[in-house]
């Protein structure tokens, strides 16, 4: 997460309501339209925040990598998943934490 977060500056909430849905490996782009906020998932806060922010090649060669292991791959997917138990129904809807 701090990969990707450290060169584009989003906020909390929205790094964590990406989804593999919202990126785009072949065009580069992340498409941000969401945010967590105390496990809840809703639209971003301004019209401003919502945006397509680009990413380099090798930020989407380590996307790709942690999408190769995580056991959530589809694309309404978390991209931090949680695969606690206590995330029960969740389990790959939210990420860990």
């Amino acid at each position: 997460m701090l990969f990707l977060d450290m060169p584009a500056g989003l906020s909390r909430g929205e790094l964590a309501g990406l989804e593999w849905q919202d990126f785009d490996f072949k065009k580069l782009p992340v498409s941000v339209t969401r945010s967590l906020v105390d496990q809840h998932v809703g639209p971003v806060k301004t019209e401003a925040s919502r945006k397509l922010m680009p990413i380099d090649e090798v930020v989407a060669r380590e996307l790709l990598a942690q999408c190769a292991v995580t056991h959530y791959k589809k694309p309404c997917d978390c991209g931090w998943a949680t695969d606690a138990n206590r995330a029960g129904a969740k389990r790959g809807k939210q990420p860990f934490g």
